[in-house]
C-alpha cells in the first residue's frame, strides 16, 4: 500500500530511462523519488531509507539485476511485503512465472503510457482489491496457523463472490488451506480450478505434485511438478520436489539429475546440498 508522501525507488543503469519513470510519477502525483542504478545500490538504499513505500526496477541491468534484487528484497527483514514493481519488455512466459513465484508485485511493460502508470499505483492504495486480498490472505494464514479452517475458507470464498477475477489465486489460496487439513481429494479440485483459470500459474502445479505424492501417486506427480518446471525452470524448489518424486519411483539417475541441476542453480547454499544427502539416506 503506498500514498503520495511515500519515496519510490526508481532502479534502472539507464539514466534517461529512469528519468522518463521519475516524470511520470511526478505527472501524476508521485515527487518524492530516490534513484539507483542497479540492483546492489538499490538495495543499500533500501536498507537504508524506512520511507520507501515502493520499488519500481528494471528487469535486466548489469552487477544486480532486478530479478536477484526482487530476491533479495523479498529474504530481508522488512522486504517481504514492499511493493515491488518490474519494468519489463519481456513476454517471456519463464521469466514472468519466476518473478510471480518470487513474489513481484507487478509489472509495468515497456514503453510506458501514463494511463497505464497510473492505473497500476492506484491498484496498490489501500482500497484496491489487491491489497485487500493481500490482507485477506495474510489473515487466512492466522486462522490456519489456530486452526480455524472454517473461518478462513468462508474469508476466501466471500472475497472470492465479491471479486471473480481473483478466482484463480482464491483456489490456489484454498488449495493450500486444504493441503494443511490433509484434505487431499478436495485440495485437488480446487487446484485444478485454479489451474482451469490460469494454466501457467506454476505454484500450482507444484501443489497439484505435492497433492499426489501424498498419495503417492509418483507418475502424476511427476508429469505435474513438469509443468511447473517449464514455466519456471530456475526455481530449485521445483527441482528438488522433482528429485525427490523420482526417488521415490526408485528412478536414481533422474533423481540425481534433478539434484545436480538445483545445486547448480544454487552452488553456494550448504543447507541444500544437506538436504539432499538426507533425501538419500531417507
Amino acid at each position: 500500500m503506498i500514498n503520495n508522501e511515500d519515496y519510490i525507488l526508481i532502479v534502472d543503469d539507464i539514466g534517461p530511462a529512469r528519468q522518463t519513470v521519475i516524470n511520470i510519477l511526478k505527472v501524476i502525483g508521485y515527487p518524492n523519488v530516490v534513484e539507483a542504478v542497479n540492483g546492489r545500490e538499490a538495495l543499500e538504499k533500501i536498507q537504508s531509507n524506512q520511507n520507501i513505500g515502493l520499488v519500481i526496477s528494471d528487469w535486466k541491468m548489469p552487477v544486480m539485476s532486478g530479478i536477484d534484487l526482487l530476491t533479495q528484497v523479498r529474504n530481508s527483514d522488512n522486504g517481504a511485503n514492499l511493493p515491488f514493481l518490474l519494468l519489463t519488455s519481456k513476454n517471456d512466459v519463464e521469466d514472468v512465472a519466476l518473478a510471480s513465484d518470487l513474489g513481484v508485485t507487478g509489472y509495468l511493460v515497456k514503453p510506458l503510457d501514463i494511463k497505464t502508470f497510473k492505473s497500476k499505483l492506484e491498484s496498490l492504495t489501500a482500497s484496491s482489491p489487491a491489497s485487500e486480498l493481500k490482507e485477506i490472505i495474510e489473515e487466512k494464514n492466522r486462522l490456519c496457523a489456530e486452526g480455524k479452517f472454517k473461518e478462513a475458507g468462508r474469508l476466501l470464498l466471500e472475497f472470492m463472490q465479491k471479486n471473480p477475477d481473483f478466482e484463480s489465486r482464491i483456489c490456489f489460496e484454498m488449495g493450500l488451506m486444504l493441503e494443511q487439513e490433509h484434505k487431499w481429494t478436495e485440495a485437488q479440485k480446487m487446484v485444478e480450478r485454479a489451474l482451469k483459470k490460469n494454466s501457467v500459474m506454476a505454484r500450482a502445479w507444484h501443489l497439484m505434485a505435492r497433492l499426489q505424492g501424498y498419495q503417492k501417486k509418483w507418475d502424476l506427480a511427476l508429469k505435474s511438478i513438469q509443468e511447473a518446471i517449464d514455466i519456471s525452470a530456475q526455481n530449485i524448489d521445483y527441482r528438488i520436489f522433482q528429485g525427490q518424486a523420482y526417488l521415490a519411483g526408485k528412478q536414481f539417475v533422474q533423481a540425481r539429475a534433478s539434484f545436480t541441476t538445483a545445486l547448480n542453480l544454487a552452488p553456494k547454499d550448504s543447507e541444500l546440498k544437506e538436504l539432499i544427502c538426507n533425501f538419500y539416506l531417507e
